[in-house]
């Protein structure tokens, strides 16, 4: 009884709820909320964008590769991109690595829930701080031990690789110390930090029954 006068939820950025990290808030407003982690080493946000999506596709997991190589450039380079699912919506989701300033490496995951008219992007940043390449070093050390990397002119043999085509070169890419395999051996590393945060906001994000109501993308 009474049904028509329920007032129709309204879609926000508030539709969507992080899983609490116990981090500082540092910026909300109806199209972003930021915190900051409490080391400030790494920063997770959420953003509510009121335009369709600029997305090529969310069906095409190759032609959103090619999309992501080529708006990364020469700094930039993949370590995963793929078709993914939260609560039933499709998503994109990133791990990237770009280089804006000499010697200072970042880290950014995301997942990016598009929908017809909007979409909503979880992003989480970490940058490389203190003493930098010990993961890579450690790494090389280990598998040239065990005959598993070789060295060709002064240099380690397939280092650098597309994680996903052998024969894209350009940009700056993935390299064998960056595979998952390796975050355990070094937590507090920022890809590590960024690999498990986007896997917990994977799993415990919650989109609100609003979205419900919006049309999916469908390209």
């Amino acid at each position: 009884m009474f049904s028509f006068l329920k007032k129709k939820s309204t879609v926000g950025i508030q539709s969507v709820q992080l899983p609490d990290l116990e981090w500082e808030k540092a910026e909300e407003s109806s199209s972003v909320i930021k915190w900051i982690s409490p080391n400030k080493q790494a920063v997770t946000s959420l953003h509510y964008i009121k335009l369709a999506p600029d997305l090529p596709t969310i069906k095409n997991v190759d032609e959103l590769r090619d999309l992501y190589r080529n708006q990364l450039g020469e700094k930039g380079g993949l370590i995963q991109v793929d078709i993914a699912t939260v609560q039933n919506k499709p998503a994109v989701k990133t791990i990237l690595k770009i280089f804006p300033e000499p010697n200072r490496l970042v880290y950014t995951a995301s997942l990016t829930i598009p929908f017809e008219s909007c979409s909503f992007v979880v992003s989480v940043q970490a940058v490389e701080v203190g003493i930098t390449g010990i993961r890579e070093t450690t790494v090389t050390s280990k598998l040239l031990k065990a005959g598993e990397l070789t060295v060709v002119d002064n240099s380690i043999k397939n280092w650098f690789k597309d994680p996903y085509n052998p024969e894209q070169t350009k940009g700056f890419l993935m390299n064998v110390a960056e595979d998952e395999k390796y975050d355990t051996d070094f937590p507090e590393h920022p890809l590590t930090l960024i690999r498990n945060l986007i896997s917990k906001i994977e799993n415990e994000i919650i989109l609100k029954p609003e979205l419900d109501e919006l049309n999916p993308f469908d390209k």
